[in-house]
């Protein structure tokens, strides 16, 4: 029998999210359905956005960094007037507000790729 550790997770916490993604569109309709009418286009809008920050930060890419920002501004503004009742957790706030520094100052605007989450947030000290 799986018994909480002190922090609430359960040995069986990795088994369950493996089993939701094993079938992802089972798993995604689902969470669909959950969603409320009036969430669904700003949540589908976050996730488009959300789907080009992220492989952008973590290219090896050169970067437009005057569209990146303003893409990471757009988006942390649109969490702020869709989803007012949310408060945004450190990492995504981290993600959206040093990630372009890093980039334009210690990566000669080229995407994150060659840098570890350690690196990464070591850096901020330059910041």
């Amino acid at each position: 029998m799986n018994q909480p550790s002190t922090d609430g997770v359960t040995p069986s916490t990795g088994n369950v999210a493996r089993s939701c993604f094993l079938n992802k569109k089972y798993f995604i309709y689902w969470m669909c359905i959950m969603i409320p009418p009036d969430l669904s286009g700003p949540i589908r809008t976050l996730q488009a956005k959300l789907s080009v920050l992220l492989p952008v930060f973590n290219s090896n890419q050169a970067i437009d960094t005057d569209k990146l920002d303003s893409l990471c501004k757009d988006t942390y503004e649109s969490i702020l007037i869709d989803f007012p009742w949310a408060s945004v957790t450190p990492s995504p706030h981290r993600l959206r507000a040093y990630s372009l520094e890093l980039i334009e100052d210690c990566n000669n605007d080229f995407g994150l790729k060659d840098f570890s989450e350690e690196a990464v947030e070591a850096c901020n000290k330059l910041i």
